[in-house]
């Protein structure tokens, strides 16, 4: 089996949408043949852990490098958590990103496991931009072939959104043509990302993961209707608009709105769903369940029988979250707030099961709730139009690509 080297900081034990990616092609990438070695950080400081995640992967694929950034500083002086209401929440972004100090040990460590396991490629993953800077020197240095994926412009923003002032954007830009430039391939979660780091990249969504998908199930009981608000609550997403829905049943359709309730997974940063939901009187029929298991998540929203998703209008085009994957896994029918022209529309409007509506058209929600509240859909979890996003098949892509780098002789068979 081809053996391949996977830089990534972010990797279990820490938690959250940010390590979906990578564990998914740890995980899966063996079953078209090439196994996994995982080069990422030591013990940071950090928002959520999902410690139980690292007993997918072999403890001896996965080498931890030491880093200077200030996650792990300040794991070392003994602070394990951070606050999620001080996400985001940065006076300068250091250039290219806060998790520079990770690259002189992780090239260090990088060059000491590949001599020991001698891979065919290289995978770096993004964010932070410090990893494809890793497995650019570690390409460089052993002439080896490299996938720079990017699952984000920069940051979560475009270089020119980063960088407050000219010398930092300058620099920035000459690391990511050096990056588009010297990559063997390159992938993308979406077309926004795709077209901002060149034409030859590769679009290559994100995805759900086949074993945890199973877990999905019908509900067991059809009233009270139950929607399903899954994840994390900052911006750009937003659930605002559903809370306006909620009023407006609550209304003009007391009937159904007493037949509804929402159930909420994830972490709300500094309480402002909550506060809406109070401004808007509806906060009776929202049960606040905090951050769960990704199993125990998963069998709470399946007793939902419909899901609720939404991005800020104004800048929410080119986002794409991650839980977006496991809500169309989840058989449900979904209600979709964002633009025609964003990547979730683009994503989620083939579904026949997919409901939009935009500031321009919030009747067809109110419509589409109190629908629901009078008569639950029957519901097949981990249908036919999820199958093409599931992990296995998106790892199968990727191997696609390291097929055609490592072999490019044209087959004739």
């Amino acid at each position: 089996m081809n053996r391949v080297l996977l830089v990534t900081y972010y990797f279990p034990p820490l938690g959250m949408a940010g390590i979906n990616r990578p564990l998914a092609l740890a995980k899966y990438l063996p079953r078209y043949g090439y196994s996994v070695d995982v080069l990422t950080v030591k013990p940071v400081a950090y928002w959520h852990f999902e410690p139980e995640l690292q007993a997918e992967i072999e403890a001896n694929a996965i080498h931890r490098a030491g880093s200077r950034d200030p996650a792990r500083w300040l794991r070392l002086i003994g602070l394990t958590k951070l606050s999620m209401q001080r996400y985001g929440k940065q006076r300068r972004t250091p250039m290219p990103d806060s998790k520079s100090g990770w690259y002189r040990p992780a090239v260090r460590l990088g060059q000491r496991v590949i001599d020991r396991i001698n891979p065919v490629a290289i995978i770096s993953t993004s964010p932070p931009v410090t990893a494809h800077r890793i497995a650019r020197a570690l390409s460089t240095q052993n002439r080896l072939l490299w996938i720079a994926d990017w699952r984000d412009l920069w940051g979560t923003r475009s270089i020119d959104q980063t960088f407050s002032n000219e010398r930092d954007r300058k620099a920035a830009l000459a690391i990511k043509h050096g990056i588009n430039t010297t990559a063997s391939a390159q992938t993308a979660i979406n077309q926004t990302i795709a077209s901002y780091h060149g034409p030859a990249t590769t679009v290559i969504t994100n995805s759900w993961d086949d074993d945890l998908g199973a877990r999905w199930r019908p509900p067991s009981r059809n009233q009270p209707v139950r929607i399903g608000l899954l994840g994390t609550l900052v911006s750009p997403m937003t659930v605002e608009p559903l809370w306006r829905m909620l009023r407006t049943i609550r209304d003009q359709y007391p009937q159904a709105y007493g037949n509804l309730r929402i159930d909420q997974v994830g972490s709300d940063a500094g309480g402002r769903a909550r506060n809406q939901a109070e401004h808007y009187g509806i906060a009776d029929v929202v049960d606040w369940h905090g951050q769960l298991t990704r199993a125990a998540t998963i069998d709470l929203l399946s007793e939902t029988h419909g899901t609720y998703i939404g991005v800020e209008e104004r800048h929410g085009d080119g986002f794409l979250t991650a839980r977006t994957f496991d809500l169309m896994a989840s058989g449900r029918p979904l209600l979709l707030h964002a633009s025609a022209t964003s990547e979730l529309a683009q994503l989620l409007d083939p579904l026949a099961r997919t409901t939009r509506f935009d500031s321009e058209s919030e009747a067809v929600a109110v419509d589409w709730l109190t629908s629901l509240a009078a008569q639950s859909p029957t519901i097949v979890p981990c249908p036919d139009d999820a199958q093409p996003y599931a992990s296995s098949k998106i790892a199968g892509t990727f191997a696609d690509i390291l097929d055609r780098i490592v072999d490019p002789t044209p087959s004739f068979d």
